[in-house]
C-alpha cells in the first residue's frame, strides 16, 4: 500500500512539475452553468420579469510562456433575454469572442480580458387581448464591447493535460431599456437591466501540445 502511494505521489509531483512550468501552444475547452444577475426595479404591477440562467461553451487556443498565457476565446451562452410573467419573452442568443491574459502559478490562475459579444434578440409576445405591452426592446444581431475575469484552480492529470474549475463573470452593456403595460384601465412600468452581468462556474480541461 506504501508503495502504490508512493508511485502515485511521483506521479503526481511529475505531472505537477511539468504543468507547472508548460510552454508553447495549448488548447482548452470548458462548459458551465451561469446565473445572470436580476438587477430590476420594483414593480408597479404584476410579476417580476426573471433573466435567464443557462450554460457556457467555450473553446480556448492561447500560447504559454510558463506563468504567462495569452488566450483567444470563443464561447456561446445560449439564451440570455428574460421572461415577463406569462406574456412576454425576450429570447436573446449570445455568444462571444475575445482575448485574454491568463496568470497560471502552481494550482492557481487568474485571467482577466476584452471581448466582443454578439447578441441576436426576438421579442415573443404571448399575452391576453386585455393586456398591451409597448417595448423599445433589441432585435435582430447587435455587437457589443464587454469584459471578462475568471479566478480558477487546476489538477494535473497527465503530463502536458490538466482539468481545472473556475468561476468566471462576464459583462456588457446592453440596455433593455422598459416595458410598459396596460389592463382594464391599471398600467405600470418595468426598468430593465442596463448592463448584463452572469456569473458562471465553469469545468474543462487544458491540453499543451
Amino acid at each position: 500500500m506504501f508503495k502504490v502511494s508512493r508511485f502515485l505521489f511521483v506521479i503526481f509531483f511529475v505531472n505537477f512539475s511539468s504543468n507547472l512550468y508548460a510552454q508553447g501552444l495549448y488548447i482548452s475547452a470548458e462548459t458551465g452553468a451561469y446565473v445572470h444577475f436580476n438587477l430590476l426595479s420594483s414593480l408597479d404591477f404584476g410579476e417580476d420579469a426573471e433573466y435567464k440562467a443557462g450554460a457556457n461553451t467555450a473553446i480556448n487556443l492561447g500560447y504559454a510562456f510558463g506563468v504567462f498565457h495569452l488566450e483567444a476565446m470563443s464561447g456561446s451562452l445560449g439564451d440570455t433575454g428574460f421572461d415577463y410573467s406569462s406574456d412576454f419573452e425576450y429570447k436573446r442568443e449570445t455568444s462571444y469572442m475575445g482575448i485574454a491574459a491568463r496568470w497560471k502559478w502552481r494550482w492557481f490562475s487568474f485571467r482577466f480580458g476584452a471581448l466582443s459579444v454578439k447578441a441576436k434578440g426576438e421579442v415573443v409576445d404571448s399575452s391576453s387581448s386585455e393586456r398591451e405591452y409597448l417595448y423599445d426592446l433589441d432585435e435582430g444581431p447587435k455587437s457589443y464591447v464587454g469584459s471578462l475575469f475568471s479566478l480558477g484552480v487546476q489538477f494535473p492529470i497527465a503530463e502536458k493535460m490538466n482539468i481545472y474549475i473556475e468561476s468566471t463573470g462576464i459583462s456588457w452593456d446592453q440596455d433593455d431599456k422598459e416595458l410598459e403595460y396596460e389592463e382594464d384601465g391599471v398600467s405600470g412600468s418595468e426598468s430593465l437591466n442596463d448592463s448584463q452581468v452572469l456569473s458562471i462556474l465553469n469545468f474543462g480541461f487544458r491540453y499543451y501540445f
